[in-house]
């Protein structure tokens, strides 16, 4: 696979998470089916497929980055080699219902420690004000579900300020495949319309 970088600024966080990210593609243990891989730090963290090509991006200004955090980086990193990997095999989907997906995927693989470092970290003292936002935060527990509880109960939304999402929460609760699948895109699909 040929690996093309890109950056906007060359500076030394950016030459941290450069080097964390060869040292991930070269100990990443799952087969890559792309032809070319795009690696750019800018303005957002995203993982995009198209064809034999896939393009990951790092967001310069992010948490981890900026903090010069090497393990944050790395799971920052891992995750949207998974999320590369997942997109192979499905179409685009709403990104908390991906983020749900692919990090029970990463938790069965035995990245768990891995999922609960990044949310622990992404979500200390985080508060939502729109139902989305409080979704996004349950992303977190809901990926633990049924897989762990100790991890899942740790990160629990004990007060939910919207009941309009209450539906949801139950239906993202199931394993996310077939029929459950499609029923969650719809809900969230009402849900996203309403906020």
């Amino acid at each position: 696979m040929k690996i093309k970088k890109f950056f906007i600024i060359n500076d030394e966080k950016t030459r941290l998470v450069s080097a964390i990210f060869d040292k991930m593609i070269q100990n990443f243990d799952f087969p890559w089916n792309f032809d070319e891989m795009e690696f750019h730090i800018r303005d957002e963290n995203k993982a995009v497929v198209s064809d034999n090509k896939c393009l990951i991006v790092i967001n310069y200004n992010d948490f981890f980055v900026q903090h010069v955090d090497k393990r944050g980086i790395s799971v920052l990193i891992l995750r949207l080699f998974f999320k590369c990997i997942f997109r192979l095999s499905t179409e685009r989907m709403p990104e908390i219902i991906e983020d749900i997906i692919v990090n029970r995927k990463m938790i069965r693989k035995g990245y768990g420690d891995d999922i609960l470092f990044y949310y622990y970290e992404k979500n200390l003292g985080a508060t939502a004000k729109t139902s989305l936002e409080e979704l996004a935060l349950s992303v977190a527990w809901l990926s633990f579900y049924g897989l762990d509880s100790y991890n899942s109960d740790l990160f629990a939304r004990k007060t939910r300020k919207f009941p309009e999402i209450n539906n949801l929460i139950e239906c993202l609760k199931q394993d996310l495949d077939g029929e459950n699948l499609k029923i969650a895109l719809k809900i969230y699909s009402e849900v996203a319309k309403c906020r």
